[in-house]
């Protein structure tokens, strides 16, 4: 039989001990879910008092086989809560490894022709056979070039005493657009252009005028327009202050780009030469529209995304595509424009 003394004396030890595993969890668990209450929930034993029974030798051995399971389960848990704990860290991560979407450019299906701000301006009309439209898409593996040739209209407003005040509509016929690629090879140099058939089904598909794109969608989403609202002159705007059969003036011209059924506001450095037949006067002939560098226009803004087929995106998106396809398309002009019969300072049709 077992003195009192010696129960008391096992009472006191398992005691400690408890104490000890309590404050164990308190170092290892910390705040995640209140170091005493997991405790309890663990070790339910060592919390309630001891019987007034039994054999001092078993208590302890109890006690000790208590203490390593506890411990057990403590790491276990602790493991589970940090391996929660890493999920729940890396899920912002993982959602956001693309990159935040840029936001949509608002939505239009066409832009209207503005106003001449001068009653006696000038029009000058796109030359459609003579223009060209052409884009790059220079990436990392992959350099893809674009061309849109004679499928340019529009016309244009000019004030020639004061270029400030022109304005214009240009739209472009994409559904005439080519692309060609060059592919890096394993050195990092690039081979020569070659066209592949497969890339331009994949851009008509992304641009939503593919063939199995519905007729009336197709024609809204083959029209990528340029309304021009606002014109920043180099030097002296007044056009006939100036001398010579080719005068060459630099602008910035600000206004709408519509692409794909969305609208953006873009600027570009254009090279604008008017033609005068005699060199003098104020009755130029024509008028050549060049970029003199390209501006941009992001994909994503636009809604032009990899597809599998009209209104059905593709898994890969253009972040992971991002080394073969740049998300930017860095667009050039080159259009000739011609005096409209009967327009201001043009001599009247007969």
């Amino acid at each position: 039989m077992t003195s009192g003394s010696g129960r008391r004396d096992a009472k006191r030890d398992v005691t400690r001990r408890s104490r000890e595993t309590r404050a164990h969890l308190d170092r290892t668990q910390g705040a995640a879910d209140g170091p005493t209450a997991l405790a309890a929930r663990i070790i339910p034993e060592l919390s309630c008092p001891l019987a007034g029974h039994g054999e001092t030798r078993r208590t302890e051995a109890r006690a000790t086989m208590t203490q390593e399971e506890t411990m057990s389960g403590t790491m276990t848990r602790l493991r589970s809560v940090l391996a929660t704990g890493v999920v729940a860290l890396a899920l912002p991560c993982m959602a956001g490894c693309e990159g935040e979407k840029e936001p949509l450019a608002p939505a239009a299906t066409s832009l209207e022709t503005a106003k001449p701000a001068a009653p006696s301006a000038s029009r000058l009309t796109v030359d459609t056979p003579q223009s060209k439209v052409d884009f790059l898409m220079d990436a990392p593996k992959e350099k893809i070039r674009g061309r849109v040739t004679g499928a340019t209209s529009g016309e244009i407003s000019v004030d020639l005493t004061d270029l400030t005040r022109t304005t214009g509509l240009i739209t472009v016929d994409i559904g005439k657009i080519e692309l060609f690629q060059t592919v890096a090879k394993d050195d990092g140099t690039f081979g020569e252009e070659s066209k592949s058939d497969k890339q331009n089904e994949h851009a008509r598909t992304w641009l939503e005028i593919s063939p199995d794109t519905p007729a009336e969608a197709r024609a809204k989403n083959e029209k990528a327009q340029f309304a021009i609202r606002k014109v920043e002159v180099e030097g002296d705007p007044n056009l006939l202050a100036r001398s010579g059969a080719e005068r060459t003036v630099t602008l910035k011209a600000t206004g709408e780009f519509l692409l794909h059924q969305r609208k953006s506001e873009k600027t570009t450095e254009l090279s604008v030469t008017f033609r005068f037949p005699d060199g003098s006067g104020d009755r130029p002939v024509s008028a050549v529209i060049k970029t003199v560098k390209p501006f941009a226009i992001g994909l994503a803004e636009h809604d032009v995304q990899p597809r599998e087929a009209f209104g059905k995106l593709a898994q890969k998106t253009l972040d992971v595509l991002a080394p073969k396809v740049n998300k930017e398309a860095l667009v050039s002009l080159d259009l000739t424009a011609t005096l409209a019969p009967g327009a201001s300072g043009s001599p009247a049709a007969p």
